[in-house]
């Protein structure tokens, strides 16, 4: 199913990305932190699908309910990257001693 797919998507770019925010942190590499903006719009870009692929299944009961609790696991691991999106920050703090909320979809424009 498209649904698992995008979960199972997102769970490897989340795992991804939780490297890469730990790297920055024992690197102390601001700009490695940064690179955490980008990873996290394709989570939420995919999350968003996977809200379109809960759509497109069937209307009986079962497949709502199914279809609720995938919607539920999706945005569980988007917020995975949300908080790496957190540490990349602290780390850009750590380093430079200013506190600036990185852009991304999570702080819509």
């Amino acid at each position: 199913e498209n649904i698992h797919r995008s979960i199972e998507d997102m769970g490897q770019r989340a795992e991804q990305m939780i490297r890469v925010a730990l790297d920055a942190f024992a690197a102390r590499d601001p700009d490695r932190a940064h690179t955490l903006v980008e990873l996290d719009e394709l989570i939420d870009r995919a999350n968003r699908n996977a809200t379109e692929d809960v759509l497109s299944l069937g209307d009986s009961p079962q497949e709502r309910e199914y279809g609720l609790r995938m919607l539920v696991v999706s945005r569980c691991v988007e917020r995975i990257g949300d908080h790496a999106v957190d540490i990349g920050e602290q780390v850009v703090y750590l380093v430079t001693g200013e506190f600036r909320e990185f852009s991304d979809a999570s702080h819509p424009v």
